[in-house]
């Protein structure tokens, strides 16, 4: 993160982990849900903002994909 100028805070290292650690695009109740399994109590919204932050850094890129519920934005990393 800090090659991206983006401050490594809690919220901020636990969303990369699970991004990381999925190896795949996930849309953001995809990393909400991974979060509350680790017991984790970061909101929806600030993991939202975390992924479009990271977007906008160049940390992730942003995907649209199709499934039951419609079409959803889906992030995978970068690096």
């Amino acid at each position: 993160m800090k090659a991206h100028h983006v401050r490594a805070t809690h919220a901020r290292t636990l969303v990369f982990s699970v991004l990381y650690e999925c190896g795949r695009a996930l849309v953001v109740e995809e990393v909400f849900g991974q979060l509350v399994l680790l017991g984790e109590g970061i909101g929806r919204t600030t993991v939202y903002r975390t992924l479009v932050e990271f977007e906008k850094a160049g940390i992730v890129r942003a995907r649209w994909v199709y499934g039951r519920s419609g079409r959803r934005m889906a992030y995978y990393l970068c690096v």
